[in-house]
């Protein structure tokens, strides 16, 4: 368990996450809802072949975010936990006690792991937004409510990546354990 001042710190982090994947889902929804208002000012849209060819490139970025979000922020984490397992040693433990985490089962890399946390979030987060916009320009342009639909559930998954401080909390205590693995075992 980590106490108050500990909490402290991984709250401000966690915070600013909460409020950076809240604003990129706001700004996604926004622009889908200015989306459906200037279409309907404007009128229909001839459809045409590049019109549906976007529409079909859109929906393949989502499902490619969908998947490849997750597997590249998981990436960057293992790299990250590994170069940490590597390191080690007394410039890792001063950095644990800058923060308030030394001996507290999170030692020196409390920092660095918080800084992977904020990464992967930021990271996994962007690569959602990206695709629900995409998809909202495809709703834009051609007004199917299959690129909407598929916009609204990429703001899930962005929403999703939004932390509460006990899911960073143990992440960061799951991270602390891999990397004491790793380092022990030499990978």
């Amino acid at each position: 368990m980590i106490d108050a001042q500990q909490q402290f710190f991984l709250g401000s982090r966690v915070r600013a996450m909460q409020i950076i994947i809240a604003a990129m889902a706001i700004g996604v929804l926004v622009f889908l809802v200015v989306a459906h208002f200037v279409h309907a000012k404007v009128g229909t849209i001839d459809k045409t072949h590049e019109l549906d060819l976007i529409t079909h490139i859109a929906l393949a970025y989502g499902v490619a975010a969908l998947i490849g979000g997750p597997i590249l922020a998981g990436a960057l984490v293992r790299f990250g936990r590994r170069r940490l397992a590597k390191v080690g040693g007394p410039a890792t433990h001063r950095a644990g006690k800058a923060s308030g985490f030394e001996n507290k089962g999170l030692d020196g890399h409390a920092n660095q792991l918080i800084s992977l946390l904020v990464s992967k979030t930021i990271i996994c987060g962007a690569i959602f937004e990206g695709a629900a916009l995409f998809l909202g320009v495809g709703y834009l342009l051609n007004r199917s409510i299959l690129t909407a639909a598929c916009s609204v559930i990429m703001v899930v998954a962005l929403l999703m990546q939004m932390p509460s401080r006990d899911r960073a909390q143990r992440w960061l205590e799951e991270q602390a354990r891999q990397i004491a693995q790793e380092g022990s075992s030499g990978q």
